[in-house]
């Protein structure tokens, strides 16, 4: 289950409420969770994992992508005020939160933040620019699934582990 994730000390704080309280989260939930197919209560237990310790604002945009229509349906039973977005294959989740997150770049000034909430290095070069345009980026990754070059193109990088416990914290 999703809500077995727990922080490691490296980069605390990366999901404080930011002083304008406006961020873009970007998920990719299949990748968050570690697993290729997700029931709702995965979901539940990725969203308190995220919310609760982020202490979500009222203008925080989730984006949530998924690559399984099963993973797809979860997602918007357990997350129904997130923007769910939908991409078959490999790497369908993340062309289309890729995508999303360009819908988004018009708008970017509005965010104080942006997350990525995954390791995979094809968010590379959305990082890098959303980084060009003043906004802060956070990556949020497993341990041991962060690409080297993600890391570089984020102002922050969150490393979680999983662990048998089902509580969570991200703040030390």
């Amino acid at each position: 289950m999703c809500s077995g994730i727990h922080s490691s000390p490296k980069g605390a704080g990366a999901f404080k409420q930011t002083s304008l309280g406006r961020r873009l989260v970007l998920i990719d939930i299949e990748n968050y969770c570690g697993k290729p197919v997700l029931e709702t209560e995965d979901v539940i237990g990725a969203r308190a994992s995220i919310e609760l310790p982020s202490k979500a604002g009222s203008g925080d945009l989730f984006v949530i992508g998924t690559s399984h229509t099963h993973n797809f349906l979860s997602a918007k039973r357990a997350w129904p005020g997130a923007e769910h977005v939908f991409g078959r294959g490999h790497n369908g989740a993340d062309v289309a939160i890729i995508e999303a997150a360009r819908r988004h770049l018009t708008s970017i000034r509005t965010f104080e933040e942006v997350l990525m909430l995954s390791g995979d290095g094809i968010f590379t070069t959305l990082m890098r620019e959303i980084g060009e345009r003043g906004v802060s980026t956070t990556v949020v990754s497993l341990a041991g699934q962060l690409n080297r070059n993600l890391a570089k193109a984020a102002s922050r990088v969150r490393i979680i582990d999983r662990e048998p416990s089902p509580t969570f914290a991200f703040a030390s």
